[in-house]
């Protein structure tokens, strides 16, 4: 049997959606509060954040 390891990837706010990248190993997930995170899905390792709260601010009010 092949064992599977489970890794909780730590976030700041609420995930609004996942995609794998067509590699297969970057999982890159975007938050409520506009954050983009690029994860290395087998190694449960972050490879970067792009600030996308600006990007979103035309569609949202500040208090949604």
């Amino acid at each position: 049997l092949e064992k599977k390891v489970h890794e909780t990837l730590s976030v700041n706010s609420e995930v609004t959606s996942i995609d794998i990248h067509s590699n297969g190993k970057d999982a890159i997930v975007s938050t409520l509060s506009g954050q983009i995170y690029i994860w290395n899905a087998p190694e449960g390792v972050l490879k970067g954040t792009i600030e996308g709260k600006r990007d979103v601010m035309g569609g949202r009010l500040k208090d949604d």
